[in-house]
């Protein structure tokens, strides 16, 4: 009961990030940053929006991935993450590039 509280608390907790990061997001597009650099690069709008759309799900995905490892961090034992770590093929100390991608996959 208690691990069904705390999943719920973090799929709350994802929701409200993604909120706020949406809410930087209008800012930054309110200040037309885009806007001037599109027209200093002289890129195609199709293609500058293309890649902002890209710019924005890494973002977005990349915020997911460190709140995961984050919570998985602090809410399990030392034993309970490396037995995790040792499930999917890796050791305690591997480096952080590897754990960043295990968590970029959940």
């Amino acid at each position: 009961r208690e691990s069904s509280v705390g999943l719920r608390f973090l799929r709350l907790l994802k929701i409200a990030r993604i909120f706020r990061l949406m809410k930087v997001l209008r800012v930054v597009r309110d200040l037309a940053v885009t806007t001037r650099i599109e027209r200093l690069l002289r890129i195609p709008a199709i293609t500058f929006r293309l890649v902002r759309v890209t710019m924005t799900l890494a973002a977005i995905m990349h915020i997911c991935t460190c709140t995961f490892w984050l919570a998985k961090t602090q809410s399990n034992t030392p034993e309970d993450l490396a037995n995790f770590l040792d499930i999917n093929n890796l050791e305690p100390n591997s480096p952080l590039v590897e754990k960043y991608m295990l968590a970029l996959y959940f």
